[in-house]
């Protein structure tokens, strides 16, 4: 099966959707927190979510005919509110961005996907990717490497995949009626600041920007983010 396509990638809500949906059936309120990468899958969850309420708003009004099943009147919400920690809008605009540095972690990025590859065994199951083991050191060219790379498994071009797989710009682009909380910080090193879009932040719930916190450390550095945090999912009704 892999040798046809590519198993969905960790920005698909085919599994995670699922889930939500059995979870908020069984135990009522459900809600989803995502870091770094994870985040932009949040996100999309929660347009998701908002989508999924739409369609049984669409179906209780069509269940007004007299030949219609009486829909329910209050469905459990998909996702009681999300929660996006330190991640960016799109996978591309961080690393176009680390490209045009000194330091250049897009190529420490590119020699952690190469590793994985060869390790697993990749490049000998996924046709697209054979020629892995006959390049030298192709992670060097860091970004270029990995979007060639990603292209190749998915059969895909770059900018046809990007707002299924890897972006949530366009989850943001109206007002999302999900409770959305994005927690971004000023000296990130991983995701810049820089190269978050603001005029998106008029359409989720509300963003939190700390000056502290880098990537990885936002509630150990900021420990009243916690609290924030807490006050504000208990607003969420």
């Amino acid at each position: 099966r892999i040798q046809v396509a590519s198993n969905p990638n960790h920005h698909s809500f085919l599994f995670i959707s699922h889930s939500c949906k059995f979870s908020s059936f069984s135990f009522g309120r459900v809600s989803l927190i995502g870091f770094s990468a994870g985040s932009m899958l949040a996100i999309r969850m929660a347009a998701w979510a908002d989508a999924q309420l739409e369609e049984h708003d669409t179906k209780a009004i069509l269940s007004t005919s007299p030949i219609s099943t009486p829909q329910p009147d209050s469905p459990p919400r998909p996702l009681h509110c999300v929660v996006a920690v330190h991640g960016p809008d799109t996978i591309r605009s961080v690393f176009e961005a680390h490209r045009k540095t000194t330091l250049r972690l897009d190529v420490f990025f590119a020699y952690s996907l190469y590793s994985i590859l060869m390790k697993s065994h990749t490049h000998k199951v996924v046709p697209g990717v054979h020629w892995l083991s006959t390049i030298w050191v192709p992670w060097i060219h860091g970004w270029d490497f990995m979007r060639t790379v990603t292209e190749a498994t998915f059969a895909q071009k770059w900018h046809h995949m990007e707002d299924d797989m890897w972006s949530c710009r366009t989850a943001m682009l109206k007002p999302l009626k999900t409770p959305l909380l994005r927690i971004l910080s000023e000296n990130d090193p991983i995701v810049p600041y820089s190269e978050i879009d603001q005029n998106l932040f008029q359409n989720v719930s509300k963003v939190i920007i700390r000056d502290s916190g880098g990537h990885c450390a936002a509630f150990r550095y900021c420990p009243e983010l916690v609290h924030e945090l807490r006050q504000w999912f208990n607003e969420q009704t």
